[in-house]
């Protein structure tokens, strides 16, 4: 059971010092997210040295002030992971009850779209750090980071309103986003069926063949009109999903929107996987 509310930031971390740690001259918050450089032999190894001196210089200052710091690497040239680990962290915390805000003005342009529609996309504070000026030597860049703020000028970003898809298409694009080579109807209708949807509690393969009404052929028609009027006409109509004839059976593949989608949901990241970072 959720105990008190907390304040959770969620700071996308590139070369940067000030613009990660002005917010907190005022207010500290119980936790910070440091969204780290994903270590992997794709980037230059000279490029992970230099974040993990600000990643480091950055969390010792938040742990001074009593922030519990949890790093997290993402890969942040990539827009989806960006969305995809964003979104899931602040799942995971509202689920807690907390208020989630993000940094979006301490990473790379990139970063800063990824961490901004995920934020948007679930009623985070967004929120961008104005600087004063930008840093003139290696000396400044490495006390302040790229951009030196004399001062806490932050800047809260409205929030647009997003309409997602419900729960059970959301459910229905996850799927498919773990399935890149596409599911037949018989599958998604297995996952509407793990997740409660209405209408799809009874397994039609567990009825008789044949026989009275209820066996198996009429509640598998059942279903798959349901499944194909209710949800899969609007996603392949919104672009997300594409449907091919595969013998008697539709068979589905998530379209990049769908991707996209999926991923700023928050159900992509494993929620356990979130909560594992975190100590009570």
């Amino acid at each position: 059971m959720p105990g008190l509310s907390e304040d959770v930031h969620i700071i996308p971390l590139g070369h940067e010092v000030d613009r990660a740690l002005v917010p907190f001259d005022r207010q500290k918050p119980a936790c910070a997210y440091l969204l780290t450089l994903l270590e992997t032999d794709r980037y230059d190894p000279a490029l992970h040295a230099k974040q993990r001196i600000y990643t480091e210089r950055v969390a010792s200052e938040l742990g001074a002030l009593g922030v519990q710091v949890v790093p997290v690497q993402t890969d942040l040239f990539d827009l989806f992971d960006v969305i995809t680990v964003t979104a899931g962290l602040i799942v995971a915390e509202q689920a807690q009850g907390n208020r989630v805000s993000v940094n979006m003005s301490a990473a790379g342009r990139l970063t800063s779209v990824g961490a901004t529609l995920a934020g948007m996309a679930h009623g985070a504070q967004v929120y961008y750090v104005e600087a004063d000026r930008y840093a003139e030597t290696d000396e400044e860049r490495l006390a302040h980071g790229l951009s030196v703020c004399a001062g806490p000028r932050i800047a809260p970003v409205p929030n647009f309103q997003f309409s997602l898809p419900d729960a059970s298409s959301i459910a229905l694009l996850v799927d498919l986003c773990r399935h890149p080579g596409g599911r037949d109807t018989r599958q998604l209708r297995q996952v509407l069926r793990e997740r409660g949807a209405p209408g799809f509690a009874i397994d039609p393969d567990a009825l008789p063949r044949g026989g009275p009404r209820g066996s198996r052929r009429p509640e598998e028609t059942r279903q798959l009109m349901k499944l194909e009027k209710r949800y899969m006409a609007r996603l392949v109509a919104d672009g997300y999903v594409e449907r091919e004839r595969e013998g008697r059976r539709n068979r589905y593949t998530v379209t990049e929107s769908g991707r996209y989608t999926a991923a700023v949901s928050g159900l992509l990241w494993d929620g356990a996987r979130a909560a594992q970072f975190r100590t009570p």
